[in-house]
């Protein structure tokens, strides 16, 4: 079993519920966002995954000052998860030598991944699921970057804008610079 199996088991599944695929991601267009389904490989290349988000071209465009890509893939989602956080909260991986991974995938793709997706259609729902998983006790910045500018869309400007000032207050770096270019475009 190859990952151009799973590939091609994912991609009928996916293609028939409207995705379009490039490499390994499938994009599906929604009014305001794009869902995002990506098969990431491991580095020993025997075991798969699955990544998946929703896509905000404003949250986008605000974090990064870029337009949005052609095409997305899941590190560019305003909101990302493994499969593994959806089931159980554990991290899920498959082995890519099993005949049954293509099925298993398709079948985590149907009960889980397009089920979350479906609930992220909404700035509201998306903060939510941020506020949720606690995006502001991690140490990743672009997750909190996120929910700030989710907030600030939301019409919770002093929220947003205190989540970004507790935010350049832990960080040194280039990312004290890119925070107050990110309050910038957010208030003008």
């Amino acid at each position: 079993m190859s990952i151009k199996s799973v590939i091609t088991q994912a991609g009928s599944f996916l293609e028939s519920k409207g995705f379009n695929r490039k490499s390994s991601a499938w994009n599906r267009k929604r009014i305001n966002f794009i869902e995002v389904i990506e098969l990431q490989v491991s580095k020993a290349g025997d075991m798969v995954t699955i990544n998946c988000g929703m896509f905000h071209p404003k949250v986008h465009a605000i974090l990064w000052a870029a337009p949005a890509p052609e095409f997305v893939t899941a590190p560019f989602c305003a909101v990302t998860v493994r499969i593994g956080q959806l089931i159980d909260g554990k991290d899920l991986w498959w082995p890519l030598g099993e005949p049954g991974t293509p099925g298993e995938i398709a079948d985590k793709l149907a009960c889980f991944v397009l089920p979350f997706l479906g609930r992220m259609s909404s700035v509201e729902a998306m903060a939510q699921f941020l506020a949720d998983m606690q995006v502001t006790k991690g140490h990743y910045p672009v997750p909190v970057v996120c929910l700030a500018i989710l907030q600030y869309e939301r019409g919770n400007k002093t929220e947003a804008l205190d989540l970004l000032t507790e935010l350049s207050n832990r960080l040194v770096g280039p990312w004290g610079a890119r925070l107050h270019e990110i309050k910038g475009r957010l208030s003008g």
